[in-house]
């Protein structure tokens, strides 16, 4: 069920004393990723909850193309390898090397990795999408080729070698959400049907206006909403 995009189907206070965070199409509220001017990477290689591959960001226009990552496997679109957590058991030192400490992801991981990133890409350039799109996409295939080659040919201490890998799923997954965006998302804004009741399976996002929650709960993306905690708010459940 889908309710109002300013009531909430489940609330949460969270961190905030005024405010509360709602969902009208979703279940749970995830965490809200507060905003830094440092973002870590993790043993994972992945951001924390700052990781827009795999966590719901706020949305910001001319990059709602994030909020269409999508958020599970669905092979072979979107093959499982882009979701494997990495972990130093996916690195090999290569012994042929004048130093030790250095080395590659295992052989199978690439080659999972390279075959998820060829699909990412096929699936982007054989799109028709509109010229600024297709300027973005384009930057992010050079930028994924890029790393798969770094990912390769060079060396590297575990932890780098686990973050470039997590790059490459970073990247290939943002071009899937790239297709998305272009193929799905960009038709329902331009249309005026209610898909509220067809939600996407992608990663959404949090809206701090009131015109992005509508839009997005409109056009079926999972969204959560900032907004200020009332009398009026109408709350279906809350959740911890």
């Amino acid at each position: 069920q889908v309710c109002d995009y300013r009531d909430a189907k489940v609330a949460l206070r969270d961190i905030f004393d005024t405010m509360v965070i709602t969902s009208p199409n979703m279940d749970y509220v995830p965490a809200y990723p507060v905003e830094t001017t440092i973002v870590h990477t993790y043993a994972d290689g992945m951001w924390g909850q700052h990781e827009y591959s795999r966590f719901p960001q706020p949305f910001v226009r001319g990059r709602w193309h994030l909020a269409c990552i999508p958020a599970r496997p669905c092979p072979p679109d979107v093959p499982a390898a882009l979701w494997n957590r990495l972990s130093a058991k996916d690195w090999r030192e290569d012994t042929s090397i004048g130093f030790s400490g250095l080395g590659h992801m295992t052989a199978e991981l690439q080659e999972d990795l390279d075959h998820a990133a060829a699909v990412a890409i096929r699936r982007y350039e054989e799109y028709d999408v509109p010229d600024n799109v297709r300027a973005y996409g384009n930057m992010l295939v050079l930028i994924l080729r890029q790393v798969l080659d770094r990912m390769r040919h060079l060396p590297a201490a575990p932890s780098v070698a686990i973050a470039v890998a997590a790059h490459v799923q970073r990247v290939a997954l943002e071009l899937c959400g790239l297709r998305t965006y272009a193929e799905v998302l960009v038709p329902r804004t331009e249309s005026s049907v209610d898909f509220s009741a067809r939600v996407l399976p992608v990663v959404g996002g949090f809206a701090r206006e009131a015109s992005d929650a509508a839009l997005f709960t409109r056009v079926g993306v999972p969204t959560w909403y900032l907004q200020p905690l009332t009398h009026q708010l109408g709350v279906w459940r809350v959740v911890e």
